[in-house]
């Protein structure tokens, strides 16, 4: 088959988590056709065919093919037939794309290039200086696009390798040696990153606002020990240490009524384990939310075609862990309801099954809004409200911390 190159250097095509440059083109790759070689009309080898995009329903090929670039091909098979196993190049960096807001914020010209969200203890980066905040523009004086080019570009290189990057700082260029060290295993990773930021990738880089521009603070794995008052807000006594905030919204799941109780909130709210599945994209079949009040459960079809069945029967509760484990009976249950509402349901195949816990109170009525006793307390607690009621309670407690005015982003 033949076709034509639309693009080169695609990512975030299989998973964020791969390092990803794709040679995107419109020849027709069939079933078996994986691993094969895609040649350019010289008869030169210049890529492997991987992957094709699909319509969402029939998971026919949607005319679009992916390829990995044969120089990237070549890097992996030398490794593989001389040392057994790839070696990549490892900087040591949480990054991520620059947006034109913090573009201007930093003083910068573009918004080409990757700023460093983080940079760990002990690593490349850090012995050579490289900081938090900084842009790296250029790597060995060839200009970086975006966070994901810089990605590959690294991995590309043998550990030992001395790399020049080409850095913005406090609106100054510099250039800063780096001698690449081998990328960690997942577990050395993890201590690389333990005591800044659990949620790094496994590939030693994370591409994340780390950052609100709206001064949002976001502490993840973190125990409140208590909540007080002052003139102009709170302070909060945490595990990671004392702060103080105008604003404090409570949606923590299970610990709603411990956050509560310390502004003294004594309004009960229940938690109650519920499962979600999702099924396999299928043709259309329903347009809208399908609710069954019997047992509370939630049917929605998205645009891609699944079904996402959600609530009703509970999962279990493990005595010993007090983590939510998954009920096979629950699955069970879940799947008759909905298929009494869509008898079509009968032939699909569910993919993804999850536990979580819903909250409510003696009333079942929402709570979404700020306290009066406590301003700048805000609760909210939704219960039962599916995978349509979420959204739209999120966009209206965004509103209320932003007065109205809409300013929070709603995502």
């Amino acid at each position: 088959t033949s076709g034509i190159i639309s693009a080169v250097g695609r990512s975030d095509v299989i998973s964020r988590m791969n390092y990803e440059n794709f040679i995107q083109h419109d020849a027709a790759i069939n079933p078996g056709n994986s691993g094969g070689g895609l040649f350019n009309l010289s008869g030169e080898l210049i890529g492997i065919n991987t992957a094709i995009a699909t319509d969402g329903y029939s998971k026919s090929n949607a005319g679009v093919g992916f390829a990995v670039p044969i120089n990237q091909a070549k890097y992996v098979i030398d490794y593989l037939i001389n040392e057994g196993k790839v070696i990549r190049g490892w900087l040591g960096v949480q990054i991520r794309d620059l947006d034109e807001d913090m573009a201007k914020v930093l003083g910068l010209d573009s918004k080409k290039g990757a700023m460093i969200a983080l940079v760990s203890p002990n690593s490349p980066a850090k012995d050579a200086g490289i900081e938090d905040k900084d842009v790296i523009i250029a790597m060995n004086y060839e200009s970086i696009s975006d966070s994901n080019e810089l990605k590959n570009k690294v991995s590309m290189h043998k550990p030992g390798s001395v790399i020049t990057f080409t850095i913005i700082r406090n609106n100054s260029k510099i250039n800063i040696d780096v001698t690449l060290g081998a990328r960690p295993d997942q577990d050395q990773m993890a201590d690389y990153f333990s005591g800044i930021d659990s949620t790094y990738d496994l590939l030693g880089f994370k591409v994340d606002n780390i950052e609100d521009q709206l001064g949002v603070q976001i502490f993840r794995n973190s125990k409140v020990n208590s909540i007080s008052q002052e003139r102009k807000g709170f302070i909060v006594d945490s595990s990671i240490g004392k702060f103080s905030c105008k604003r404090i919204v409570n949606c923590a799941g299970n610990e709603l009524n411990h956050f509560n109780s310390m502004v003294g909130i004594t309004k009960k709210i229940f938690s109650s384990p519920i499962q979600s599945n999702v099924t396999e994209p299928v043709k259309p079949m329903i347009k809208h939310l399908v609710y069954s009040a019997g047992d509370r459960l939630t049917l929605k079809q998205t645009v891609h075609g699944s079904f996402i069945i959600g609530g009703g029967w509970p999962s279990i509760i493990d005595k010993k862990t007090k983590r939510l484990n998954i009920s096979f009976e629950s699955l069970l249950k879940n799947l008759r309801v909905a298929k009494d509402i869509v008898p079509s349901l009968e032939s699909i195949k569910v993919l993804r099954t999850w536990p979580a816990m819903v909250n409510g109170t003696n009333d079942w009525m929402p709570i979404l809004g700020q306290s009066k006793l406590f301003p700048g307390f805000f609760v909210f607690s939704f219960p039962w409200m599916g995978f349509t009621g979420g959204p739209i309670s999120a966009k209206l407690l965004a509103d209320e911390i932003s007065n109205g005015y809409g300013k929070l982003p709603f995502i």
